[in-house]
């Protein structure tokens, strides 16, 4: 069995091959991944970290299904936010295998892979099943479309939820204050807000910031 693994974690990448004994190749970076994949089209396997360096886990696993890729791939990390997991599934990883599952567990689990199955341990599934159906970036970027507010402006009004002034704001953004002020001042007028704390409870029961204690 040929397996194409892409992780930058040295360690991991040698203990892997260590366990289980099958012709492995790896990369450390998606660059040289994808060279890897393109070496190897009979690869049984391709097996690829989240946290790569430069192009991550994600856009690595889109460049490879672009290219042509017919060999099974799954990912295999330490990282395990929700989202990014259900958007790899979503793209067509044929499974998720945390790095923090026994040894015995990962073998078994990249032996199912390898014969065609899916895979995805009971939490993880639970976790991702309970996710609404619209991502929280998204949901945030169609509140604020309706608010007519701008990117940079729900920076601003981020940063005024925690108590920045307006010169802490500028600095932290790298803009002038007088544009600070500028955004502040549309933010006032979209939200009908007579004052600054007004402005931020308005835009935290509109569902654009998360709640926090007053």
């Amino acid at each position: 069995m040929k397996i194409v693994h892409i992780d930058d974690h040295a360690l991991f990448v040698e203990g892997l091959k260590a366990i289980l004994g099958h012709d492995i190749h790896t990369a450390s970076n998606a660059e040289e991944g994808l060279l890897l994949a393109e070496q190897h089209p009979d690869a049984d396997l391709i097996l690829v970290d989240l946290g790569l360096p430069g192009m991550d886990g994600q856009a690595l696993l889109k460049a490879l299904f672009a290219r042509g890729v017919v060999a099974p791939v799954a990912i295999m990390s330490a990282a395990e936010d929700n989202w990014k997991i259900k958007r790899c599934l979503d793209e067509g990883a044929m499974g998720f295998i945390p790095k923090a599952l026994p040894v015995q567990h990962i073998k078994l689990a990249i032996e199912r892979i390898m014969a065609g199955h899916f895979f995805l341990p009971d939490d993880l599934k639970t976790r991702l099943d309970q996710l609404p159906d619209i991502e929280p970036e998204e949901e945030t970027a169609r509140i604020a479309a309706s608010h007519r507010i701008t990117r940079r402006q729900l920076d601003v009004l981020r940063l005024m939820q925690q108590g920045y002034g307006n010169q802490e704001i500028a600095n932290i953004l790298f803009l002038s204050e007088h544009t600070v002020k500028s955004h502040v001042k549309a933010l006032l007028r979209n939200f009908d807000a007579a004052n600054r704390v007004e402005c931020v409870r308005c835009a935290e029961r509109a569902g654009l910031l998360g709640q926090v204690a007053h």
